[in-house]
Formats: structure tokens, sequence, C-alpha cells
């Protein structure tokens, strides 16, 4: 009995197609907590974070249709978990002063080397991109002795 060649192919693509089905039943924590406090941010500073820094870095995520297909909601869950864990915008206020300093500080460097978000993320999100003028505005407010805003 001869095996037709794409008996192996067909395998694995149903093999695959099963797999991917599985794993979308592989529960994810993606929840946006009810904020701590108010941020405090003058609305301006608050419209330029909400839009460019919140989906990351706080409770008030936008959580995108991707984010609930498999393998791609592990990424972006892992992320949002990573970014809230090292700044959370919905926490601010309950930031000592030594621990907002610190994070001022690494604002501040992350804005001048234009490095807040990942490419894959601004491919998908283009409109969280800062400008120029936003990212010195932001600087300037958070941390207005840093070097590159004087």
């Amino acid at each position: 009995m001869q095996h037709s060649p794409k008996r192996p192919f067909r395998t694995f693509l149903g093999g695959s197609l099963l797999v991917m089905i599985i794993i979308q039943f592989v529960p994810l924590e993606r929840k946006n907590p009810e904020p701590a406090t108010v941020s405090g941010f003058p609305s301006e500073i608050e419209d330029i974070l909400q839009r460019g820094c919140y989906d990351c870095h706080s409770f008030e995520t936008r959580w995108p249709r991707w984010a609930y297909i498999a393998p791609a909601s592990w990424l972006i869950t892992k992320e949002v978990s990573s970014g809230r864990k090292a700044l959370n915008f919905s926490e601010w206020e309950r930031y000592g002063d030594m621990k907002k300093t610190e994070l001022e500080e690494k604002i501040d460097s992350t804005l001048h080397k234009n490095t807040a978000h990942a490419k894959l993320y601004l491919t998908f999100n283009p409109t969280v991109r800062l400008t120029p003028q936003e990212r010195v505005k932001l600087s300037s407010w958070f941390y207005p002795e840093s070097p590159g805003n004087q």
C-alpha cells in the first residue's frame, strides 16, 4: 500500500490546527483593576500618558482583539504585566518620593532614547507613538532638571 506524499503534510496541518484550538483555552488574566488613586497629573500630561503609555503602564489597558488569541495573547499579557510592574501610573500617588524620583529619571531616559515602545507594538498601534514634542513635554514635566531639558 502506497501513501500519498500529501499525507504527512495533512497530518502536520491537522495536528497544528488542533494545537491552535487547544491553546485558546489556556486561561490568562487580562484584568483592569480599579485604579488605586487619581493620578493628579495635569490634563495635558494625562492626555499624552493615556494615549501613549497607559496600555502597558496602568490599570486602563485597552486590550486589542488579538490579546484574546493565543499565542499572541501570551506575549501581550506578559508585556502588560511587566510594564505595570516596572511603572504603574494608576498607582503613581502610592509611590513614595524616592520611588517617584527613581521612576522620573527612568521615564526621562526612556523618552530621550525614544525606547518606550517595542517596534512590534508600534506596528499594530501606530497612534501610541509619541511625537518629539510630546516626549519633551513629558520629560520636562517629570524630570525638569534633566540635562536633556536644559
